[in-house]
């Protein structure tokens, strides 16, 4: 049994590790918006009409990202945003608390002994 709270408390402990070297944020993402100052094309419009302030624009882009969450957030249900700190550390510790509790019952059903009564 004691091997089982190991495996349980090191597959937390890595879990737990990789969301925080991720940025520690509360959704699994594997996209982010951000805004960001670019110069504008030489052949843009609005830029030779004199429509932006300076030398650069903010625009907003998408960015390829992986941000390991503490929740999931699928919108199906094989969808890669599944994978978070939740749905790895859940399941190992309802393992290690079944496998706990069928051995425990175990245990309490031989120390009755063989011919005891059930109540």
């Amino acid at each position: 049994m004691l091997k089982l709270l190991v495996i349980a408390v090191v597959v937390t402990v890595a879990t737990l590790g990789t969301w925080l070297a991720t940025g520690a944020h509360p959704y699994t993402k594997y996209q982010d918006v951000v805004r960001e100052e670019v110069s504008p094309d030489e052949d843009d419009p609005f830029a030779e009409a004199g429509f932006y302030d300076g030398e650069t624009v903010t625009q907003t882009v998408k960015k390829d990202v992986f941000y390991f969450g503490l929740l999931p957030t699928p919108q199906g249900l094989f969808d890669k945003h599944a994978v978070s700190v939740v749905s790895f550390v859940v399941p190992v510790w309802l393992i290690v608390a079944g496998i706990a509790l069928v051995r425990w019952h175990a245990r309490r059903r031989s120390a009755r002994g063989p011919g005891a009564a059930t109540t």
